[in-house]
């Protein structure tokens, strides 16, 4: 099944280094639910840290989120608890927390505050951790997201 990753993934890839959801989203998302979740969570992350090495890349990483819970401090980890609602399983595992389906749109006041509290802003949350998942067409055009796929 390696071999059969490889398209997947390949997309994944091109999807962080530019921040943006391909044209074949819902397409890439109907192959993606037939793979094992952690394991592409595992694959996504470490393509994330390679794609977003670049010092050209257009937003800065948040770095925090690829370091694993036990390295957070005890007030980074209640954040990302009591407002976030991530415990170390999903803070570890990219892709695990309900609230990874989220736009920054989408996310309470409170979710909002606990984001920020911990780094993010709307930008990086959209970008690395929703992905542009909860943009329709219409909305990557007017944010100047569209023009990668186009």
């Amino acid at each position: 099944k390696n071999n059969t990753l490889m398209t997947p993934l390949i997309n994944v890839l091109f999807s962080l280094s530019s921040c943006k959801t391909p044209k074949t989203n819902h397409k890439l998302q109907l192959k993606m639910k037939s793979y094992n979740k952690p394991l592409l969570s595992a694959a996504t992350t470490i393509l994330a840290h390679i794609a977003t090495s670049d010092a050209t890349f257009p937003l800065k990483k948040p770095d925090f989120r690829y370091s694993p819970w036990q390295e957070l401090n005890s007030t980074s980890q209640e954040v990302a608890e009591t407002k976030l609602g991530y415990i170390p399983i999903t803070w570890n595992v990219h892709g695990l927390a309900d609230i990874e389906d989220n736009g920054w749109w989408q996310l309470t006041q409170d979710e909002a505050q606990g984001a920020t509290q911990l780094g993010w802003d709307e930008a990086t949350w959209d970008c690395f951790i929703d992905h542009y998942g909860s943009y329709d067409w219409s909305e990557l055009v007017e944010n100047n997201i569209s023009d990668a796929y186009e």
